[in-house]
């Protein structure tokens, strides 16, 4: 649903969104924020290996500074490709390798009973 209402805003909007629960009542609160709508890819792919896997219709979304990508057909990030195919360069941030701050993004989107494909520039840099 949160991938279909950013299509409906467009490319450059900034919206209220929820997204990120489910409907079962284990599986954590959704997450409420005004995000900026920043890459709408339809029929969205990334690499697996020499063939290509889909994630289905794609949002890219920035929220507090960190860049959350929503996908329409759940999907295992296998490939930096994923993000690549939504305008996120991985290569840019200034360490993705971080011990420190992949831990803290890990513990924020598990307490929000959420594990959504996610890269911070922002956050892996402070």
């Amino acid at each position: 649903m949160a991938v279909q209402i950013c299509f409906a805003a467009g490319e450059g909007a900034e919206i209220p969104l929820r997204f990120g629960a489910k409907s079962a009542p284990g599986t954590g609160n959704p997450v409420d924020g005004t995000v900026k709508v920043v890459k709408l890819v339809k029929n969205a792919e990334m690499q697996f290996g020499e063939s290509l896997a889909p994630f289905g219709d794609a949002a890219h979304i920035v929220l507090d500074g960190i860049d959350i990508i929503l996908n329409s057909t759940r999907a295992q990030s296998f490939d930096p490709s994923l993000f690549s195919a939504m305008g996120i360069d991985p290569a840019s941030a200034e360490d993705p390798g971080d011990q420190i701050h992949q831990p803290l993004l890990r513990v924020l989107l598990e307490d929000r009973g959420r594990d959504p494909l996610l890269l911070s520039r922002n956050a892996l840099s402070q």
